[in-house]
């Protein structure tokens, strides 16, 4: 987005910063709270911020939002696909390349520097660091173990994926037919019945085909941030002559399913087409957020939420990692809410540190290229 966008869609990027806020705080309770953390995760509204799954689905529809005024500008200047594809490659990949290396330094810190690790540690990362993984991790590509070095990236793998085919995600938005709408509702049932069969052996073994499965039931995370983006101006024009007590209430509603739309133990016991269909009401929550977000302007006082909005990303990609070092170097030592402050202080000094040293210039590296077409059509 242009400057002039984000500043418009400053709560946009404030959503962002507090959905890695979210995903931080999930992940952190690994340390555990003396049982607490359970009845936390479970009751309104501290069960919000161990809404991780949920936070994720919303980084992806704000993703469809974001690459829906991405790609249509860039139409507008007479870019193409490839070099739509080229402009997010180097604004993702190279901070997700890079906390890759971080997170096996830190996996390696014991080899390498000679740290004991703690007795009864939590594992996080399970250091399956095999040439074939590093092969899938680095191409995004395949069916390797995500789990082995930097656990939350399984979400940039798909975002990657999606960004693959998002001129088709943007065509059937753009179309804006009834037609469009049917089949992409159609593919969405195939893949509940796809992932139902498999989740009953009613299929044959679908595992080789699982990733394409996942990243179409994610694609519509995608549709439904394109089509709000696509309709922006008259969804700000209809938010503007509602009554706020109409508003407040359906922002209620929404804060609620998304908050119950996945359960603290759900992943362990839910089958996967149950969670699919959780995840879809997730989406819809997600939708509203974002329609409220990009109607109303910045507030007077917001350098917390545009900080935490700026380095969202990068939170998002290293907050595990340092995790895994305050597992390392300090767990055993201190109590749990003592390691719950380290954990989410040094996540939010190591994400300002990243964000400024690998992924602003990840960023104008990304802005350059689309500089360099603009500029030469200027030329012309």
């Amino acid at each position: 987005m242009s400057g002039l966008d984000r500043e418009h869609y400053f709560w946009l990027d404030a959503l962002r910063g507090l959905a890695a806020v979210i995903v931080l705080v999930s992940h952190v309770s690994i340390f555990g709270l003396y049982g607490w953390e359970h009845t936390f995760a479970t009751v309104p509204p501290t069960r919000l911020l161990w809404s991780g799954q949920q936070a994720v689905i919303l980084f992806f529809v704000i993703s469809g939002f974001a690459l829906f005024l991405l790609f249509e500008s860039m139409m507008r200047a007479g870019d193409g696909w490839l070099r739509f594809l080229l402009v997010r490659f180097l604004r993702l990949y190279p901070p997700y390349v890079a906390s890759l290396g971080l997170a096996l330094i830190v996996i390696k810190a014991p080899t390498v520097f000679g740290i004991s690790p703690p007795a009864n540690m939590p594992i996080i990362a399970n250091g399956n660091v095999t040439l074939s993984n590093l092969i899938g991790h680095l191409s995004m590509v395949g069916d390797f173990d995500r789990s082995a070095i930097n656990p939350p990236i399984w979400s940039l793998v798909y975002e990657a994926r999606l960004c693959l085919v998002f001129p088709l995600i943007f065509a059937l938005v753009a179309g804006g037919t009834r037609r469009s709408v049917a089949t992409l509702g159609l593919a969405w049932l195939a893949v509940i019945g796809c992932m139902a069969a498999w989740e009953y052996l009613v299929a044959p073994n679908l595992s080789g085909a699982f990733a394409l499965i996942r990243t179409a039931s994610l694609a519509s995370t995608f549709f439904i941030g394109a089509t709000i983006a696509k309709f922006r101006v008259r969804i700000a024009a209809w938010i503007s002559t509602q009554q706020p007590t109409l508003l407040a209430t359906l922002l209620i509603v929404s804060i609620f399913v998304f908050m119950y739309s996945f359960g603290y133990s759900w992943p362990g016991w839910a089958p996967r087409w149950v969670l699919l269909i959780a995840e879809l009401f997730t989406t819809i929550a997600s939708g509203y957020f974002i329609v409220m977000a990009i109607s109303y302007p910045a507030p007077k006082i917001h350098r917390v939420l545009r900080f935490l909005g700026k380095i969202s990303y990068s939170l998002y990609l290293v907050h595990q990692v340092v995790i895994m070092g305050v597992i390392l170097l300090c767990f055993g030592r201190y109590p749990a809410p003592v390691l719950w402050v380290i954990s989410i202080g040094a996540s939010l000094a190591v994400a300002s540190l990243f964000y400024f040293v690998v992924e602003a210039p990840a960023i104008a590296a990304s802005r350059a290229v689309r500089r360099s077409r603009q500029g030469a059509l200027d030329r012309d």
